[in-house]
């Protein structure tokens, strides 16, 4: 009994071994037998290195000091100035990842890491941070149209790259113009103005729109928009147009009394067109007369008055003034002569007198008595008043004038012409002829 317990003892030690054996040898088994059908899987307990470039998904630009880190773990690298990355001691497998960048949205992906990952490139979308805006003070004074001037005072600031531009878009597209101001170096804060003239002619309208942008190095803008309220002006209008007494004669200085009211003090200037083709006058006066002489008659002359501002034409009127044409000195049909139209040959002087039975305003600018005008020696007389004596003959009908001659030089028949000029020029003319008798011709 006791030797056939001694013989039992080996045995029960083998089968207290024989546990933990069996495990090994299943483990071995089912890793060989895994081995066998997935030979390149790695064991769950390896690791690689991960590999990639983070760029701009716009403009692929390569993203310096981007922070890759595997969720999870302490595990992350920072890109180069190449933008890439390499992160070693990532466990293969599935593992998600996240990429930080100041100017960037946060970027989140899962990848497949193997013994040996590809390269992968990683696209992060920018966070867009335009400029700030800050106010936007405008200026309109006493602005009204027509080139009056407005100042924008702005203030921006931004942090990203420091602005580079700021552009003013002044009205609306139709006849609006582009303002820009560059700032080189960029800065990141700046209070400034723009100051411009704002030119229109629709008079119907009381606002304009206006666009301020701020470009910043990145190209982010800040836009800020606003509205101007501009005050309707009153145009300048034909307060009194009025001609002389007298009014026009043809060949007379007469005048046009011109007064303008400008109650928005938008009146520059004006301008008379006579329309006789004369030189066009222009004045800055608000009131005074103009001052022409026709030189031809016309029952309707056209005169085109213009008024002017800043902008331009601002009102027009279109007159028909009537010229009159002064009839010619009426003169009697016959000259006078004494001691007779037949002179003796002793006879030494002639006088010889020209009626003047109507003529404007009762004057003659010139009196021209011409004898023997194509037969020398020709004789002519020009006087230029009628103040002087002249010897009258007589006064019993009209105004008689005349000149005294000597007959030497004179012989058989003589003719003489004389010319009445009054003060617009017009002329009326008498002829005659005299004989010195005993004298041959």
């Amino acid at each position: 009994m006791v030797s056939a317990k001694r013989n039992l003892r080996p045995l029960n030690n083998a089968s207290a071994l024989a546990g933990p054996a069996a495990a090994i040898v299943f483990l071995l088994m089912q890793v060989f037998c895994d081995r066998l059908i997935d030979p390149f899987r790695p064991f769950s307990h390896s690791t690689a290195t991960l590999r990639g470039s983070v760029r701009d998904n716009v403009t692929a630009a390569e993203i310096e000091d981007a922070v890759v880190t595997v969720d999870g773990t302490d595990l992350s690298a920072t890109t180069d100035n190449a933008g890439t990355f390499r992160l070693s001691g990532v466990p293969t497998g599935k593992a998600s990842i996240t990429i930080t960048s100041d100017e960037y949205h946060t970027f989140h992906s899962t990848v497949d890491v193997t013994l040996e990952p590809p390269g992968r490139d990683y696209r992060l979308a920018r966070v867009v941070r335009p400029p700030a805006v800050g106010a936007v003070i405008v200026d309109t004074g006493s602005m009204r149209f027509f080139d009056d001037s407005l100042t924008v005072v702005f203030k921006a600031a931004d942090s990203f790259g420091g602005i580079t531009k700021a552009v003013l878009h002044t009205g609306d597209t139709a006849g609006g113009e582009q303002l820009e101001m560059l700032f080189d170096p960029p800065v990141d804060d700046v209070v400034d103005s723009f100051t411009f003239a704002y030119s229109s002619r629709d008079t119907s309208r009381e606002t304009f729109h206006a666009r301020l942008m701020i470009i910043d190095a990145r190209g982010d803008t800040g836009v800020d928009s606003f509205t101007v309220l501009i005050s309707k002006p009153r145009r300048p209008t034909f307060a009194l147009i009025r001609t002389g007494p007298k009014g026009f004669i043809t060949g007379e200085w007469e005048n046009l009394q011109v007064n303008v009211a400008d109650p928005d003090s938008l009146f520059s200037r004006l301008s008379i067109d006579w329309g006789d083709g004369s030189d066009t006058v222009t004045s800055q006066a608000l009131e005074r007369p103009y001052w022409h002489k026709y030189q031809v008659a016309d029952p309707q002359m056209p005169v085109t008055i213009r008024l002017f501002g800043k902008g331009g034409l601002l009102n027009e009127t279109l007159l028909y003034l009537p010229v009159k044409k002064i009839s010619p000195p009426l003169l009697d049909n016959k000259l006078f002569f004494k001691p007779s139209q037949y002179c003796a040959p002793h006879d030494s002087v002639i006088l010889i007198g020209v009626r003047i039975l109507e003529i404007k305003d009762d004057y003659a600018a010139q009196i021209i008595w011409i004898v023997n005008e194509n037969d020398p020696p020709s004789f002519a007389y020009h006087r230029d008043s009628l103040g002087a004596e002249t010897g009258a003959i007589s006064d019993s009908i009209g105004n008689l004038f005349v000149h005294r001659f000597s007959t030497a030089g004179f012989k058989g028949t003589n003719i003489v012409e004389v010319r009445v000029v009054d003060n617009a020029d017009n002329s009326g003319t008498v002829s005659g002829t005299f004989f010195i008798t005993g004298r041959a011709d």
